[in-house]
C-alpha cells in the first residue's frame, strides 16, 4: 500500500513538472520582444546602402537568421506583399556577431535557410547587420520587427508581423501592412513584436537554445 502511494505521488510531479514546463512555454509564447527607441522619421545615420523611396513605402526588417519565429514572420511578409499593388522597396537586416565576437569567425553563421528565402524574395535587399548596430539605429532589438516609412520619411507602422511567437495567422501587423501598401487608414501604427532578441543580452530571460533549432546551411539552394 506504502509502494502504490509513493508512486501515485511520483506520477503526480510528474505531471504537475510537465504541466508547469507547459504553462512556462505557453507564457514565453505570448510574451513580446524588446523594442527600442523607434525613431519617427527615417534616421539620418541610416548607411548610405538604404535610401528611402520616394514613390512607395519602405520596410525595413530586423533579422536573426538563426530565430525560428522568423520563419513565420516571412511567411506574413510574402502573404502582405501579394496584396501589394506595387512592391515596397525592402531591407532585410541580417544580424551577424560583431566584429570582436569570436563567433564571427564563422562565415556559415548567417547562410541559413531564412537568409537565402528573403535573398530569393523580389525587392528585397539583404544587409548585413554586425552587432546589430544598424537595426538598434531603427529601435529594433527583437528579429521580426518590421517598420514601415512613407516617401516623406514618417514612420507609418512600426511592430510585428505574427500573433505569437512561430505561428502564423491573422493579426495586427500584417492586416496594417495591407493597409498600408494600399494607400489605406492603417488598423494600428504598432504591433507587438514575437521573436528572438537579436543580441543574446538584450532579453536576458528568453530561452536562446531556440535559436539553434533552425535549418542547417546545407539546405541552402
Amino acid at each position: 500500500m506504502r509502494q502504490n502511494r509513493t508512486i501515485i505521488i511520483l506520477i503526480a510531479a510528474w505531471l504537475g513538472l510537465i504541466a508547469a514546463g507547459f504553462g512556462a512555454m505557453a507564457v514565453y509564447a505570448v510574451k513580446p520582444g524588446a523594442v527600442g527607441d523607434v525613431p519617427q522619421t527615417w534616421p539620418k545615420d541610416a548607411p548610405a546602402s538604404m535610401s528611402l523611396d520616394p514613390e512607395q513605402p519602405t520596410l525595413v526588417l530586423a533579422v536573426h537568421p538563426r530565430c525560428p519565429c522568423t520563419r513565420a514572420t516571412i511567411n506574413e511578409l510574402e502573404r502582405a506583399l501579394t496584396k501589394a499593388p506595387a512592391l515596397p522597396t525592402t531591407y532585410a537586416l541580417i544580424f551577424e556577431p560583431a566584429p570582436d565576437d569570436p563567433v564571427h569567425q564563422d562565415e556559415s553563421f548567417a547562410r541559413t535557410h531564412i537568409a537565402s528565402r528573403l535573398a530569393r524574395m523580389p525587392a528585397v535587399t539583404l544587409i548585413p547587420d554586425p552587432g546589430a548596430e544598424i537595426a538598434a539605429r531603427f529601435g529594433a532589438l527583437t528579429s521580426g520587427h518590421t517598420l514601415v516609412y512613407t516617401p516623406d520619411a514618417d514612420l507609418a507602422f512600426s511592430g510585428g508581423l505574427t500573433p505569437t511567437r512561430a505561428h502564423e495567422g491573422p493579426n495586427t501587423g500584417s492586416a496594417s501592412l495591407i493597409e498600408l501598401f494600399n494607400a489605406r487608414a492603417t488598423l494600428a501604427s504598432e504591433a507587438p513584436v514575437f521573436g528572438c532578441p537579436l543580441c543574446p543580452d538584450v532579453q536576458t530571460d528568453a530561452p536562446t537554445p531556440a535559436m539553434d533549432t533552425c535549418s542547417p546551411t546545407e539546405d541552402l539552394p
